[in-house]
């Protein structure tokens, strides 16, 4: 159980990490920020928040995946996924906890002292670090990023030529993937592409 429940938060995490792999020539623009590898985090664009966000998916750091998602995707993944995981362990007992021992590399009495947030950044981690996941955070493009006001949106290639969006919002000044805005941006891109 732990490892589908763990699939499906990579897969939310995985449609913004397949922002995939930049190129000197990605359009976009974007307001305010200094260009550069040498601004704060309060400074940078939205390019240097996706590029940080696909380097870390290439390097599977959940830490920086964590850190890169703004703070109600991070909620939200808790909520739906960490302490629902949780709840499900404790309702089948200490197998299923032995199970996630295996999964996770920690021994069940630790995994059972971590908060839902640990828990759901351990899981996340767990999967990132695949070879699999990793390699597809690479042979991705960044297309291009738009800055829209208070929202960027950052439009991506995957190598089997899926293409993708993913919605960046402004959180205390430093621009954040954010997994509610991403769906409305798709659901708003399938919608007008109905239509054509």
């Amino acid at each position: 159980m732990l490892r589908s429940v763990a699939v499906a938060l990579v897969l939310a995490v995985l449609s913004v990490t397949g922002c995939g792999k930049s190129d000197s020539s990605s359009g976009g623009s974007s307001s305010g920020g200094s260009g550069g590898g040498s601004s704060t985090s309060a400074q940078k664009t939205p390019e240097e928040a996706v590029k940080e966000f696909k380097v870390a998916a290439e390097a599977g750091d959940a830490k920086a995946l964590w850190n890169g998602m703004s703070k109600k995707t991070r909620n939200d993944l808790v909520e739906k996924m960490g302490k629902r995981t949780i709840d499900e362990m404790n309702k089948k007992g200490d197998s299923e906890w032995e199970e996630a021992a295996k999964d996770l590399g920690k021994p069940a009495a630790e995994l059972k002292k971590l908060s839902a947030e640990e828990f759901t950044q351990m899981m996340m981690g767990r999967e990132m670090t695949s070879d699999r996941e990793k390699e597809r955070a690479k042979s991705s493009k960044i297309d291009k990023v738009e800055t829209r006001g208070d929202i960027a949106v950052a439009f991506s290639t995957r190598a089997d030529g899926k293409k993708k969006i993913v919605a960046l919002v402004k959180e205390d000044g430093t621009w954040k993937m954010d997994m509610e805005e991403t769906k409305k941006l798709s659901e708003e891109e399938e919608k007008l592409n109905a239509t054509k």
